[in-house]
């Protein structure tokens, strides 16, 4: 990309680990090494934000209280070059139901000279969906994944 190009969606790296457990903690099993998924033209984060209710005391407002933490948590990647063999990686760790794994999205930040990169991260997430569309401009490879809890923009990453 020239330097004087705008950008208007973010471009990255997708990497994955298996995820161990059932917590919405970043918990994996001794030893296992994240595997770059994808490369990304852009990853769009939708989750639903948590509900809070007023609590009153004989008719005044007193505090409030939490009472739905949100989520599902649901990224949708669009893939430039994607490596399959990394799906394999997704398997049923202990202490989970269902294959999962923690995702990272390791944004690229060339307009920022002291930051190289912006980290986003979702956890104990599952693959909802992928879908292939084939265009005269190009394939397009869609992936989906909603997780339990989700890390937004920090400036460190665990896998890349």
């Amino acid at each position: 990309m020239a330097a004087n190009e705008v950008r208007v969606a973010s471009e990255g790296e997708l990497r994955l680990v298996q995820a161990s457990g059932f917590s919405g903690a970043w918990a994996t099993a001794a030893g296992v090494v994240g595997k770059l998924l994808a490369f990304c033209s852009d990853l769009r984060q939708n989750w639903q934000p948590p509900t809070y209710e007023w609590v009153r005391d004989r008719g005044v407002l007193s505090h409030a209280k939490r009472t739905n933490d949100g989520g599902p948590y649901e990224w949708e990647a669009n893939v430039l070059v994607v490596n399959t063999g990394s799906l394999t990686a997704i398997a049923t760790a202990s202490g989970a139901s269902v294959p999962k794994v923690h995702l990272e999205y390791k944004s690229i930040t060339r307009e920022d000279g002291a930051l190289t990169a912006v980290y986003y991260m979702l956890h104990h997430a599952i693959l909802m969906d992928q879908e292939l569309t084939e265009r005269p401009e190009g394939n397009q490879y869609r992936l989906r994944f909603q997780g339990q809890t989700a890390v937004f923009a920090t400036a460190s990453g665990y896998l890349a």
